[in-house]
């Protein structure tokens, strides 16, 4: 009986205690507080806000719906593309950090680097040149034009130049055969003789002769100055006529000229010269010992060698049959030839 009568007030103690507390629930209008953000919301999930009451303190949630939309940032160049291939980028959505990739169409343009020549142009063919794309390396081929210039070999002469008249010389192109010429001027005329000046005796005769002149030139006539004293033939032959100075001058075909002097002297006479020609006459007066001047040969006048040797001194220009004439210092012999070459003439005391 007594544990029954204790369920029963224990039953009703428990009514009054949460009676008020129900009724209070079912009557409070709810003072919400503001929504607080527990999870955040991406672009494809959904996030969760709640509030409270402050009345009550109880909670309420509510979903936060997903953005729906990314918020992608830069674009990274993964791959280059090139002008035959596909490049490939990629970027991040800000927010959930998802990647998204896509590819970067080929540029379809060369970058090409210089042309180099393969075959290079002539005058009769077309050259060829590549170049090459600094991205696929592929080729790319044109044609050269035939070129304008010729590869010509060295002059040659053709005709060659002289004194009266122009040269001609010409060159060949060694691809095509094509010729050019071009004159070649005239050569400046010069001319000399073996001798600047001669003495010969009168009547007697010496020979001029060219000691170089232009190639191709001519000789065009030879001139006394005065005839009087000396003449010359159309080969440089002098003749003695009287004495005295006169110029023989060599004029060629090119108007060049060349002059020698030449000096005329009488021939020495002997007037006690007997009949039988000889110099001394023991018997007789008007001997000559000395003989200096005898010609045991019955001639007036010496005629210089025309070969053998002859005495030359080391300072003079006259050259000597004997070593002991006119007082000469130190004489050498040399052949005929060279003394005349070294400008040397023959001595009026010896010839």
């Amino acid at each position: 009986m007594k544990k029954n009568l204790t369920a029963i007030l224990l039953v009703f103690v428990m009514l009054l205690t949460f009676a008020p507390v129900h009724t209070f629930a079912q009557e409070c209008v709810h003072s919400w507080g503001e929504w607080v953000e527990i999870t955040e919301p991406t672009c494809t999930d959904e996030g969760l806000q709640k509030r409270y009451c402050e009345i009550c303190y109880i909670e309420e949630t509510k979903p936060i719906p997903a953005i729906g939309h990314h918020t992608w940032g830069e674009w990274y160049e993964i791959l280059e593309a090139t002008c035959t291939d596909e490049g490939l980028r990629e970027r991040y959505c800000e927010i959930c950090y998802i990647k998204k990739t896509e590819s970067i169409p080929a540029t379809k343009r060369h970058t090409w680097g210089d042309w180099k020549t393969i075959h290079k142009p002539t005058c009769i063919r077309t050259g060829t040149a590549t170049r090459t794309c600094t991205m696929c390396h592929g080729k790319n081929t044109k044609t050269l034009p035939k070129s304008k210039k010729h590869s010509w070999k060295k002059w040659v002469t053709a005709k060659r130049a002289t004194a009266l008249s122009k040269g001609t010389k010409k060159q060949t192109c060694s691809k095509c055969g094509k010729t050019q010429k071009k004159s070649i001027p005239k050569l400046k005329a010069k001319v000399s003789l073996n001798k600047k000046s001669v003495t010969i005796k009168s009547g007697k005769q010496y020979t001029l002769k060219i000691k170089s002149k232009t190639y191709g030139d001519k000789v065009k006539k030879w001139a006394s100055s005065n005839k009087k004293v000396a003449t010359v033939n159309s080969h440089g032959k002098v003749t003695g006529k009287q004495k005295g100075v006169a110029t023989i001058t060599l004029k060629m075909k090119s108007g060049t000229k060349a002059t020698c002097k030449i000096k005329v002297t009488k021939p020495k006479t002997n007037s006690s010269q007997q009949p039988g020609g000889s110099d001394s006459n023991p018997g007789g007066s008007g001997s000559n010992p000395g003989g200096s001047d005898s010609n045991p040969g019955g001639s007036d006048t010496p005629t210089p060698p025309t070969s053998g040797y002859v005495w030359i001194p080391n300072s003079g220009k006259k050259y000597h049959s004997s070593s002991s004439c006119s007082g000469m210092k130190g004489p050498r012999q040399v052949p005929l030839q060279e003394a005349i070459n070294l400008g040397y003439e023959p001595c009026s005391r010896c010839y």
